[in-house]
């Protein structure tokens, strides 16, 4: 007598995405509650704990992004606390949907391997987890990336039917109220449209959600009161000089990941060469053009959306950060473009894979297993905590503190923002001073006489003036400061450095 099975049959397609969303969901885990908050998370959350029109009052003219993750934040931590596992948990939610998302986008265009393949790179790459646990807008920004993307994709094969352009107009307008960045893949989503030598009808229908896109962002384009805000407000704002490893930095940020033989992390740029960065990024350079011919002749359009979608970001920000001879953006704030990058790599492997599987079944598979090992290893060293890797660690720097501070200390903050990060583990109780850092002062020169104020500042009853200082700043700026406060007569007592957190204890000799 036939008995059917207790269970359905589950394709394996299914239990390797679960696989990979148990997998990404422990390495994003793991430290989502003990990893130092760091600066720009401690300013979102300042910002989320205000009041609306307190909120839009600050961001007017203080901040490098728009209203809409604060926002968001601001209505999570009132529903989960300020607990900070709990707070990073929003992150966390939309980091596993982007893994979801990739799959999905990857399966429909081309094929499901290429979907599951992209979905395992964007799971373990060492700049989506920790983008995942912390407290800024890149994973809500991915996930909208991907959507709008997808909406893009319906509208041009629904072609006259209007419902889905003004659907991508509204996508297109969340993810600009999330980041100014946003705007890289809008222009990209633009050549790509144009690309296509769409019928009139259809450009109608692109010009009809354009249009939908800026009557939904004019609320906060009047609120800015000038476009060019966009720019000066941070996007491709210079952050600091250019150096020679920039581009294969994104490239190791946006492919393996970094956190390879001391190599590009999250937070810092290391001392690997150009030769040895070649090196690591050959094979993925080669799986990109493989992956680039492969889905063209799966399906060409959505080939040329992936490609562009990624491409055309990325050489914005390249041409201007070679043009103003400065870093017009880090890696790290790139990091929503991976998903695409992700698909032509997959696509690489999985055509190589078929390629050489005729030949040699037994070479297929010790390189996937060369393979996954090179993928999954940086993101389980991000786990771990390897020390040359941690950085910004306020906690540590403010259990410091803690254990030698007295009253009537000093502390000077510079830049000014650490102290968020730093009070949400310890708040002096007396006088601190801070030092602003902006667009003005970008240089070592133009921060002299801030510097020069500061030291100014303190009077002989002062008697110890602890800094707390971070990058990135101009080299030389914490030794000019250093040498500011010793000329007003004091001594150095203590100095650490916690992964770019530095803490600096001068005390004046009693007479």
């Amino acid at each position: 007598m036939h008995r059917p099975p207790i269970l359905p049959r589950v394709g394996w397609e299914l239990l390797v995405i679960v696989g990979l969303l148990a997998l990404g969901a422990s390495l994003r885990l793991e430290a989502i509650g003990t990893r130092s908050l760091w600066q720009d998370e401690a300013f979102s959350l300042d910002l989320a704990r205000r009041t609306f029109p307190g909120l839009l009052t600050f961001l007017k003219t203080n901040d490098a992004h728009p209203v809409g993750y604060y926002a968001l934040l601001s209505v999570w931590i009132r529903l989960v606390g300020e607990d900070l596992a709990w707070m990073r948990g929003l992150s966390l939610v939309f980091g596993l949907a982007a893994v979801v998302l990739t799959w999905r986008l990857g399966r429909a265009w081309f094929s499901p391997p290429i979907g599951v393949g992209a979905a395992g790179l964007v799971a373990l790459n060492p700049f989506q987890i920790f983008a995942s646990n912390e407290l800024r807008m890149y994973m809500p920004l991915e996930c909208l990336a991907l959507t709008s993307t997808w909406v893009l994709w319906r509208a041009w094969q629904e072609g006259r039917r209007p419902g889905w352009w003004v659907g991508y107009g509204l996508a297109a307008a969340g993810m600009a109220y999330l980041s100014y960045y946003a705007f890289l893949l809008i222009a990209a989503h633009a050549v790509w449209i144009v690309l296509q030598r769409p019928p009139r009808v259809v450009l109608g229908r692109a010009a009809l959600a354009a249009a939908v896109a800026v009557v939904a962002y004019l609320p906060w384009l009047s609120y800015l009161g000038h476009p060019l805000a966009l720019v000066s407000g941070g996007l491709l704002q210079v952050r600091q000089p250019l150096w020679a490893t920039y581009l294969p930095e994104l490239l190791a940020a946006q492919t393996f990941g970094g956190y390879l033989f001391g190599g590009v992390t999250y937070h810092t740029t290391r001392g690997l060469g150009l030769s040895l960065y070649g090196l690591l990024l050959y094979p993925f350079l080669v799986l990109i053009l493989i992956g680039a011919r492969g889905l063209g002749r799966l399906n060409r359009p959505a080939r040329g959306l992936v490609a562009v979608s990624w491409l055309v970001p990325v050489a914005v920000v390249v041409a201007a950060s070679l043009g103003a001879g400065g870093v017009a953006a880090y890696a790290y704030h790139l990091n929503f473009l991976q998903p695409f990058l992700a698909l032509l790599v997959a696509g690489g492997i999985a055509f190589l894979r078929d390629e050489v599987a005729a030949a040699s079944p037994t070479l297929v598979g010790l390189v996937a297993v060369v393979g996954v090992l090179a993928v999954i290893g940086p993101a389980i060293n991000n786990l771990l905590g390897d020390p040359t890797y941690l950085s910004y660690r306020y906690d540590r720097a403010a259990r410091l503190v803690r254990a030698v501070y007295q009253p009537g200390d000093v502390v000077v903050y510079l830049p000014e923002g650490v102290q968020r990060g730093f009070t949400f583990y310890f708040k002096p109780v007396g006088k601190t001073l801070g030092i602003r850092v902006d667009a003005s002062t970008r240089t070592r020169e133009a921060l002299q006489p801030r510097i020069s104020d500061v030291a100014r500042a303190l009077n002989r009853d002062d008697l110890r003036v602890w800094l707390v200082y971070s990058s990135p700043l101009p080299a030389g700026t914490l030794e000019d400061l250093v040498a500011a406060i010793q000329a007003a007569g004091y001594r150095q007592a203590i100095f650490h450095d916690f992964g770019g957190v530095h803490v600096g204890l001068l005390v004046r000799p009693l007479r």
